[in-house]
């Protein structure tokens, strides 16, 4: 397996699905999808740079970026590919605990301890 299609997967397989039947008590029934979760044990790269705990993570939609939050008060960008910490951004006065990216990849909101929710422009 190789660092493309770990990014692809976002580190989770999704095996072949499971239905069932859902019948409320009006009679009807609904089939619902269930995916089986099947976890990679392996890491195929690590990402070593925040000083302290790493609170969030959320990957790109291209795949190819990773942006973390830490308790350091940092937010920093990384190449999925290479390894490489692309950016470090700064400006939060408390850890970093939540992060979100726009589905076209131009934003970064994120989320400190103190309750600020910062929007940064990539």
């Amino acid at each position: 397996m190789d660092l493309d299609e770990v990014v692809d997967a976002s580190h989770v397989d999704v095996s072949e699905a499971d239905y069932y039947t859902n019948q409320p008590a009006d009679g009807s029934s609904t089939h619902r999808k269930i995916s089986k979760l099947v976890t990679i044990t392996t890491p195929l790269r690590e990402f070593r740079t925040h000083e302290e705990l790493v609170m969030t993570v959320a990957v790109f939609p291209d795949k190819r970026r990773m942006v973390t939050g830490s308790d350091d008060k940092t937010i920093r960008l990384w190449d999925l590919k290479t390894g490489v910490m692309s950016k470090k951004m700064q400006g939060h006065s408390k850890g970093v605990w939540t992060l979100a990216v726009s589905p076209d990849g131009q934003l970064i909101a994120s989320g400190d301890d103190s309750g600020t929710v910062k929007v940064s422009i990539m």
